[in-house]
């Protein structure tokens, strides 16, 4: 069974993402990361999704969190890791995006935030929001 392990910075990116592998009958699991709670990925899910909570914490912080679960998912020979981030680029994207690479040891890691039916484009490597660059 392949597995895909999901990283979102907040439950309701967690649940989103969550609930479209859970309409196609994919079995999900959605999960609050605690310092105090081993990682785990049951036999019997496809998909586990973790609330990381690091929006709000400093770029540090967030970085340990990505960093380690990062590390013992690759431990774990989890084959996929999805670094969902906020639509409107909010909270610690870039210590997120390198936490993963680090605790990977990925040479390579794709970051498309476009998404042009909700109005949100990139061009030139500016970041628009409805033809608003995202940081006005």
């Amino acid at each position: 069974m392949k597995k895909l392990l999901i990283l979102a910075d907040d439950l309701t990116g967690a649940l989103d993402t969550g609930i479209q592998f859970a309409k196609l009958g994919i079995s999900t699991q959605v999960l609050r990361y605690t310092e105090t709670t081993p990682f785990t990925f049951p036999d019997t899910i496809s998909v586990l999704v973790i609330d990381t909570e690091t929006r709000p914490r400093t770029s540090e912080e967030a970085y340990h969190i990505v960093y380690e679960l990062c590390r013992q998912a690759k431990a774990l020979k989890i084959p996929y890791i999805y670094k969902k981030t906020d639509s409107a680029l909010r909270g610690n994207i870039g210590s997120e995006l390198k936490a993963v690479l680090d605790g990977t040891a990925e040479q390579t890691l794709h970051f498309i935030p476009a998404f042009p039916a909700a109005g949100r484009t990139t061009k030139e490597g500016i970041h628009f929001w409805n033809d608003t660059p995202i940081h006005k």
